[in-house]
């Protein structure tokens, strides 16, 4: 039941092909140069840096902004890459006549500055390289030419490189990794109506028409130029005359290729595929695809993994292979994975869909409740089992599992013959806790008077022994 990150920015360089590309993360190691503070030479780590620097803040807040530790600061600050920041306090330390010894270190560390930015650049510019190596080499393809970190026109061929990849890509009949290419792009800042023509043309292959003729149409109504438009228009065409035979033997082959691209790495078996040459529309790749996946679940959940992955990369709101995605997700011990799979799923339109999901989650935390129950206290493990279902949007409900631990807190009613009573006698045990635990809730969060409710919170009110 229901309840409801990378570089720096670049200028552009060409009007078509505008270059932003956002800093987002430090260094793993600190850049050195003869010139920097010795002392904070051992500070190499995003997290030490970021600790010594909130330390020499302290220390600025306790003694006074004394020159040495503000010095020390800029120093920290150009090891993070915060150039501006450190140049106003250099400027400032450089300017004082009093402390010529700082005021000559200041200077030395601002003529540094232009170097330094030229490293971070470059560091940033072989980050953004590796990430682009390792999209490319999951799918079992290689790529030569990669622009150079220091050529200072890497901001504008690095988009040119993308594109050029994300078309051969297309040709090649994965249009996921295109897309994956452009949205890697996208997400970096980098800015051209190109890299979103192919983002729209890679989404019309995957089946995806309504969100491709969207971004076409903006594309359209933005950029006039007439090589551009010409390509947009023939995109629109594409994506509107297709067929749904068509449409489906696409969707199979491309699905059949980014399985058999993607899974060499993993030493996967893909021969259950037919042949490319022989897939139509009623080859029914995805369904073979589940069956391999259900088959691999007991022995090889990462596989199971893999492949259901690989649906869901084509089919992402595919109830039956999310379901069995949280299983798998489960077989590899990942249980708060396969909760927030179930417990996106509970939400679903289709009631099925829901209950399945939601059912797998209260058997998961009732298999969790018993261990508890057993190494702690029954009271302990009813109390973990509503609150997860409460954190999940999920009422909650006694399962068998629970109705067992339910006995050891308060023995069913031995004059309860019949059966019908003695479950009814159990849930209004269980549901006593629920109330006593949203009550608890309520209180806490100043909601309910704190006089309402007199009983300690989790005791079974005497009546629910006897109702019925």
């Amino acid at each position: 039941m229901k309840f409801r990150k990378f570089l720096s920015r670049f200028q552009a360089l060409k009007s078509q092909e505008k270059v932003n590309i956002n800093h987002t993360t430090s260094p793993k190691k600190s850049t050195t140069t003869n010139h920097l503070l010795k002392i904070n030479d051992n500070f190499s780590t995003p997290e030490e840096l970021n600790k010594a620097l909130k330390h020499i803040d302290k220390l600025i807040s306790k003694d006074g902004a004394k020159n040495n530790l503000l010095l020390r600061k800029a120093d920290l600050l150009l090891r993070k890459y915060k150039f501006k920041q450190a140049r106003q306090l250099l400027t400032e330390l450089q300017d004082d006549k009093k402390d010529q010894k700082t005021a000559k270190r200041a200077k030395r560390l601002l003529n540094e500055i232009h170097h330094l930015q030229q490293q971070a650049t470059t560091s940033k510019n072989n980050e953004f390289n590796n990430k682009l190596q390792l999209i490319i080499r999951k799918y079992d393809q290689e790529s030569k030419h990669l622009p150079d970190p220091q050529d200072p026109s890497f901001n504008l061929n690095i988009t040119l490189f993308i594109r050029k990849e994300a078309w051969r890509a297309r040709e090649s009949e994965l249009p996921m990794l295109s897309l994956e290419l452009i949205e890697y792009a996208l997400q970096a800042k980098l800015k051209s109506p190109w890299l979103l023509l192919g983002k729209a043309i890679s989404l019309d292959m995957m089946g995806e028409q309504a969100k491709a003729l969207r971004i076409l149409e903006e594309l359209k109504q933005t950029n006039k130029g007439a090589k551009i438009t010409q390509e947009i228009e023939s995109a629109i065409l594409d994506a509107q005359k297709s067929t749904k035979n068509y449409r489906l033997t696409k969707f199979n082959i491309y699905l059949a290729k980014y399985l058999q691209s993607t899974s060499k790495n993993q030493k996967i078996n893909t021969t259950f595929l037919p042949g490319i040459e022989t897939i139509n529309a009623q080859s029914r790749v995805k369904v073979l695809i589940f069956k391999e996946a259900l088959n691999a679940l007991p022995d090889n959940p990462e596989a199971s993994l893999t492949l259901l992955n690989s649906i869901l990369a084509f089919a992402p709101k595919d109830g039956a292979a999310l379901q069995l995605k949280g299983e798998a997700l489960i077989g590899l011990k990942k249980s708060n994975q396969a909760i927030q799979v179930w417990a996106d799923l509970s939400q679903s339109k289709n009631k099925e869909i829901a209950k399945t999901a939601s059912e797998s989650i209260s058997k998961f935390l009732a298999q969790k409740a018993k261990r508890i129950s057993s190494h702690q206290s029954p009271l302990k493990a009813i109390t973990f089992y509503i609150e997860e279902h409460l954190k999940n949007h999920l009422i909650p409900t006694p399962t068998k599992k629970i109705r067992a631990i339910l006995e050891q807190i308060e023995p069913t009613n031995e004059d309860f013959f019949d059966p019908e009573l003695r479950q009814h006698q159990i849930q209004l045990q269980f549901n006593t806790l629920l109330i006593n635990h949203l009550e608890m809730r309520l209180r806490k969060k100043g909601r309910l008077d704190a006089g309402a409710a007199a009983q300690k919170p989790f005791a079974i009110r005497k009546t629910a022994s006897k109702a019925g």
